[in-house]
């Protein structure tokens, strides 16, 4: 394995050349989310996969009425510019990857605005 440095929108290497990208905790805090999921289906082999760990948008209106609160205010800026509120897996589907596998649980197990967490692996969408 060769883990290779750079930035989420603009990967350093060629096209359809990586078997997998990971990504934890990243997709919250970016200021793109389209961009950097364009730069992984770039780079992804055909047969690649996406792996990622991110934290999500609550389950419940009041939690997530909440998270939109903090993300207008306070929390990116606290905490290098997060948005509790993002709905990860739609950000993936959105850009055309097909979610294969996704499990969705508490961390902290106590519901509250950040402990709303997903896990799992997507592939390319069927473009080409």
């Amino acid at each position: 394995m060769e883990v290779v440095p750079g930035v989420a929108e603009h990967l350093p290497a060629a096209d359809h050349s990586m078997d997998a990208v990971v990504m934890c905790m990243v997709l919250c805090s970016l200021p793109d989310v389209g961009a950097a999921l364009a730069e992984a289906r770039r780079v992804l082999k055909p047969d690649g996969r996406l792996r990622f760990l991110e934290h999500v948008r609550a389950d419940t209106p009041g939690l997530a009425r909440l998270q939109d609160v903090l993300d207008a205010t306070i929390w990116p800026l606290m905490v290098g510019g997060c948005h509790l509120g993002r709905d990860a897996e739609a950000e993936l589907r959105q850009a055309g990857f097909r979610v294969d596998h996704l499990d969705r649980f508490l961390f902290p197990p106590a519901r509250t605005p950040v402990s709303f967490h997903i896990i799992g692996t997507a592939v390319r969408g069927g473009d080409e």
